[in-house]
């Protein structure tokens, strides 16, 4: 931003607020921001977290169509960082956040039970990615599910798992469902959730939020 407030002259009539005008000008900035962060958000369900001082923050929050995309802010001038340097003031406050984040999707998932909007069987949530009805897929982080497709595309039947250690090889002619599932839903618009590898197991490892 170098408008109003940054030392270039504000013109304006007889009987004007300055501070009105500077106020004005920042909120124009922050939707031109808003804008363009509506076309990076298109590249990926990324963790979102906005840096700036607390009055540019402000700005940003009052016009923002994206608050429920934003994991975290940070107060602070630091456009002065270099990008790794900035990596790191950001990383530590990321990390907690989407620690929450984790613990709080567990409280979604037991709303959407008691409305008939979770799905946890593997076919169904299979169905529900390939139907665009999926809101948020919640999967365990190292999660992989070899499988066969079958000929309508509507059903899978599970494969042995390889013992391999990192992730499992994928025969030819098996999908890994759960990354054919991630990329339905985020093609679609859907959220996908990451929790730790022990907290679905009753689940297959994978749950389905369902938008009806």
């Amino acid at each position: 931003y170098n408008g109003p407030g940054t030392g270039v002259t504000v013109k304006m009539g007889v009987g004007a607020n300055p501070s009105r005008e500077i106020n004005r000008a920042l909120e124009a900035f922050m939707r031109d921001v808003d804008s363009s962060l509506a076309e990076a958000l298109k590249a990926g369900d990324y963790p979102l977290v906005v840096v700036g001082l607390a009055q540019n923050l402000g700005h940003f929050n009052a016009v923002t169509r994206h608050k429920d995309a934003v994991l975290t802010e940070i107060e602070g001038g630091h456009d002065h960082l270099s990008p790794h340097d900035l990596g790191a003031l950001v990383w530590p406050h990321t990390r907690d956040a989407l620690r929450e984040q984790r613990q709080s999707i567990f409280g979604d998932l037991e709303q959407a039970a008691g409305q008939n909007r979770l799905v946890t069987d593997l076919n169904g949530a299979w169905q529900a990615a390939l139907d665009s009805r999926v809101e948020t897929m919640v999967v365990q982080e190292d999660l992989h599910l070899p499988a066969t497709v079958s000929k309508d595309g509507r059903s899978l039947t599970l494969q042995p798992v390889s013992d391999m250690v990192g992730k499992e090889v994928i025969d030819e002619g098996q999908i890994d469902a759960v990354d054919q599932m991630i990329e339905a839903v985020m093609q679609n618009g859907g959220r996908v959730r990451f929790v730790d590898n022990d907290q679905l197991t009753e689940h297959q490892g994978l749950a389905m939020i369902t938008r009806f």
